[in-house]
This record gives C-alpha cells, structure tokens and sequence, in this order.
C-alpha cells in the first residue's frame, strides 16, 4: 500500500503495522502489510469437461479489487464478480466476461470450440479482513507563528 500524506517537512510520520515496531514513513512510500501475499499464476487452462471454470482457485481472503485476468496476448478480460453463468439474458451480451463465485473462476459464454485451448494469467493480492495500523504524527516548528497543520493521511492501493 502507498501512505499518502502531508508533505510537510515540519511533520515526520511513524506507522506500526499489526503490533510491530514504530517505523518511520514518508509520503509516497510502499508500506508493505504482513499477511498480505501478490499471487500472479500464468497458463491458467479451462476445465476439458466443458464448464467453463478455469484450472485455478481464488484464496477465501482475495482482495476482489485486486483481481486481474488476461488472456495469452495480454488483453484483460472484463470481469463480473457473482454472475451466474447461465444468468437470463446473457446471451445476448457481447464480451465474454470472468465471473467468480465463492473461489471458483468461470468464463462466461463457453464455447468448447473456441474457448478450449485458450490460456488465462491471474494475478491477486490475499490476506487478512483487516490489519490494526496505528500512526504517530511528530510536528516540528521552529517558528511559533508558523506551526505545521497536519491534515490526515490514507492508503492506497500501489
């Protein structure tokens, strides 16, 4: 994750992340968060009986947002997380999409002719629901008159 903050050299932020030792930070910087784990599984095949389910299990703690899948010449394929395969009306739709439901992952409008010997890359982030995260702001001023504002600061995903 990237800490975004106040870039203010008056102020110094310090994080402990799940319990561990205060570190310091700058804004901008890759905080790494333990438990987390960036998976990236190339060649992924489809199920030979026809299904549509793509040889490879989601992890029960996936990060949704963090779900990419592409195809053999890289293009993303769109997804549609909980749609049934079978859902009233895609029929009509004009993409194929992958839908997951529970850990499996499925591409829709399986085609045995044309989909079978096709290959998919998926990359994720897994780990915990939640990570405590507590963060010290030390404001520095030299000048009474003008003491740093420190405003907040955030995540975001890198």
């Amino acid at each position: 994750m990237r800490f975004v903050a106040d870039a203010d050299r008056g102020i110094s932020f310090f994080l402990s992340i799940a319990g561990q030792p205060f570190v310091e930070v700058l804004s901008g910087d890759i905080v790494p968060i333990p438990g987390t784990a960036d998976v990236d599984v190339t060649g992924v095949a489809l199920d030979p009986e026809g299904t549509g389910l793509l040889g490879t299990q989601l992890p029960v703690d996936l990060y949704p947002a963090s779900l990419n899948v592409t195809d053999a010449s890289g293009a993303t394929m769109p997804l549609a997380p909980g749609l049934a395969l079978n859902a009233p009306g895609s029929e009509n739709f004009a993409n194929k999409y992958i839908t997951y439901i529970g850990t499996n992952l499925y591409i829709t409008h399986f085609d045995a002719a044309v989909d079978i010997g096709k290959t998919f890359n998926v990359t994720y982030t897994s780990g915990p629901a939640s990570v405590p995260i507590v963060l010290h702001a030390q404001i520095i001023t030299e000048n009474r008159a003008t003491t740093p504002v420190f405003s907040g600061a955030t995540f975001q995903e890198a």
